[in-house]
């Protein structure tokens, strides 16, 4: 059951990387989710529900698995995926 405040947020269950033998764990993914949708680390907080320094957390774990600086980066491979494309790296 999806933590509240993620209605009918869609989790991905793999992402691109996955294919370089990233993995990443169910909030991970909830949390990458939430950058697409443009959410700063306090509303991905307000959402999950988390402190809201646990959520930079997640944000920057996740930088650092996928190799990239920007969350624009992580949006563009979550999108990629969607679309059946490979994410910039």
């Amino acid at each position: 059951m999806p933590p509240s405040g993620l209605g009918s947020l869609p989790l991905l269950c793999r992402m691109p990387w996955t294919d370089a033998g990233l993995r990443f764990t169910e909030r991970g993914l909830q949390v990458a989710e939430l950058i697409t949708a443009g959410l700063a680390d306090q509303a991905i907080a307000r959402c999950l529900p988390v402190a809201p320094r646990t959520a930079e957390t997640h944000v920057h774990n996740i930088r650092r698995k996928l190799e990239v600086r920007s969350r624009a980066q992580i949006a563009a491979g979550v999108t990629g995926h969607r679309l059946g494309r490979v994410a910039p790296g």
